[in-house]
């Protein structure tokens, strides 16, 4: 349980403005990796509905390379759902194909760069 309140702790985080975004996902990123210490980790589906939904909107289609610190968070958060899809497979994968339907052409290829 406590677990669970620090992701979602964590995700609120990226409302706010003066925060790197880089830094947090990094943080989720390695409380996602699978360790001797935590092999699998026990999220709630909310929680998970709730990192799917977060992470995916921090997707960009183009990072900016002229700002080194998105492109670094651009693939964190990839690497995010990577550890997501490891350890909360049917959610997460559900969740893009989801996407993938949606009417929204940017959704889509967001779905499709996660994929």
């Amino acid at each position: 349980e406590t677990v669970n309140k620090f992701v979602l702790s964590l995700l609120s985080l990226y409302r706010k403005a003066n925060i790197n975004h880089y830094y947090i996902s990094q943080c989720i990123s390695y409380l996602l990796s699978p360790s001797p210490l935590n092999p699998k980790l026990n999220l709630n589906d909310n929680v998970i509905n709730s990192v799917n939904h977060v992470l995916f909107n921090l997707i960009v289609l183009e990072p900016d390379y002229d700002q080194p610190q998105t492109v670094k968070n651009h693939f964190e958060v990839l690497r995010c759902f990577d550890h997501m899809a490891g350890q909360f497979s049917d959610q997460t994968i559900e969740s893009l194909l989801h996407q993938c339907k949606n009417n929204q052409e940017k959704d889509r290829m967001k779905a499709v760069i996660i994929l």
